[in-house]
């Protein structure tokens, strides 16, 4: 299966009326106060979430595990009669990142191509949920985190650039 790691904005870009879904499903993560539909072909099966970018359970909006619970329950009704999964949210970068990881390594898959691509920055809160939902092995998740912020860490001293573009970028994920 291949995850397919969107923002918003190429989401919007990604799906026409006419194309064939039938081997495809859709999470779609929005910020809580997000209230804009976007249209999609009518057989693609989807589900949507609602819950901002943040890091700890206690701060306001955070992912629950009853949300990591819908994910699992979707994937698990799609994952047999799919060959794609398209993650997306508001930036493409730590939430569906994170859910893509955490669905690749619940099925026995590589998700370090995640975890290693500089683009991506896993909200390592909503993976971590997400691996307990899947009852997966989370004894790896400090690892994968730290390898992560390390890339960051490297892409900024060599460019003086973080992947949003700037370090006071305050672009919201």
């Amino acid at each position: 299966m291949k995850a397919v790691i969107l923002s918003r904005e190429d989401l919007k870009q990604y799906f026409h009326e006419g194309d064939d879904v039938s081997r495809t499903a859709l999470i779609e993560i929005v910020d809580v106060d997000n209230r804009e539909t976007l249209p999609f072909p009518a057989d693609l099966r989807r589900i949507r979430l609602a819950f901002d970018d943040v890091f700890e359970p206690e701060m306001p909006n955070a992912m629950t595990t009853e949300q990591a619970a819908e994910v699992v329950l979707f994937f698990n009704s799609v994952k047999d009669s799919i060959d794609t999964l398209v993650v997306s949210c508001h930036a493409g970068i730590a939430r569906s990142s994170a859910i893509a990881a955490a669905v690749l390594f619940s099925m026995g898959e590589d998700d370090w191509s995640i975890w290693e691509d500089y683009k991506y920055r896993p909200n390592a809160y909503c993976w971590g949920l997400m691996l307990e939902a899947f009852g997966a092995d989370t004894s790896q998740a400090m690892d994968k985190v730290s390898h992560n912020r390390e890339l960051i860490s490297i892409l900024y001293r060599m460019t003086g650039q973080t992947v949003w573009g700037g370090p006071n970028d305050a672009k919201k994920e």
